[in-house]
């Protein structure tokens, strides 16, 4: 029993990081996305040139 008691919070233990590996990866995607969009911002200004005329 005390064996089948240490497997189940390893188990737990694996369950938890791969939680915690999962949020880092969703936050990952997310700067990723807000870095794509400020690039598209970017391109946006250039295309108009609002930045020649506008320092942001």
């Amino acid at each position: 029993m005390e064996m089948s008691n240490e497997w189940g919070g390893l188990s737990n233990e694996s369950e938890v990081s791969n939680q915690v590996a999962g949020v880092s990866n969703q936050r990952a995607w997310v700067s990723n996305q807000v870095m794509g969009m400020s690039n598209e911002w970017g391109e946006l200004f250039n295309e108009s040139g609002f930045s020649n005329t506008h320092s942001l």
